[in-house]
């Protein structure tokens, strides 16, 4: 069916007369326009470009590279939404994380500003993708080769003294859902929690 509506719209055709009267018609299709995505991140990297309607997005992802300057850009966007729908400070990293401040009214609960903080985000996501490029960049930068993290992970907390020899990342997985970390996160200064937010932040490279 592309075919048709193709020669409906005008793409050329070269017709060469045959005996008989009938004709042949070579028509020239017009070359795909998708870009070639390749290398570790290349399969996310077309999946996500071929489910976007947002140009900017595709041409963002087009050449398999996301740069800082482009994350620059998008976090500019995001900030200006967000203070224009009521946030009074905005502060975001590019890894996607930062502080988002909203006035609370009297009545307001903490819970209620989280909400609104989280409606504000979802609706200034829709219109910069600031979730998708700042966590492509991040994962991108954090793991080049797209390894599994839970191998990345228990490699890095082996090398840094968390971990024993020989600690697998199914191990790795079961001590992160029966939140064996979670002390690391609620005591952040400690020694041991220095460690493991390094791990968590570049386990490629981090050193005990």
């Amino acid at each position: 069916m592309k075919g048709l509506r193709a020669l409906s719209t005008g793409i050329p055709c070269l017709c060469l007369l045959l005996l008989g009267g009938l004709s042949s018609c070579t028509v020239s299709l017009p070359e795909s326009t998708e870009p070639g995505f390749s290398g570790p991140w290349g399969e996310q990297l077309r999946n996500i470009y071929e489910h976007t309607d947002d140009q900017r997005l595709k041409q963002i992802l087009s050449d398999g590279v996301i740069d800082s300057s482009e994350v620059e850009e998008i976090k500019q966007e995001q900030i200006a939404c967000l203070k224009s729908l009521g946030a009074t400070s905005v502060d975001l990293e590019a890894d996607g994380s930062g502080s988002i401040t909203l006035p609370a009214g009297p009545q307001d609960s903490m819970e209620d500003v989280q909400q609104r903080t989280r409606e504000l985000q979802t609706q200034c996501n829709q219109q910069t993708n600031w979730s998708t490029v700042s966590s492509l960049f991040s994962e991108m930068k954090r793991n080049p080769s797209n390894e599994d993290t839970a191998v990345l992970m228990a490699r890095c907390l082996v090398r840094v003294g968390l971990a024993p020899e020989g600690y697998t990342p199914t191990e790795y997985m079961d001590d992160f859902n029966s939140d064996t970390f979670l002390d690391y996160l609620e005591h952040q200064e400690t020694p041991d929690a220095l460690k493991f937010q390094a791990c968590n932040e570049d386990p490629i490279h981090a050193q005990p």
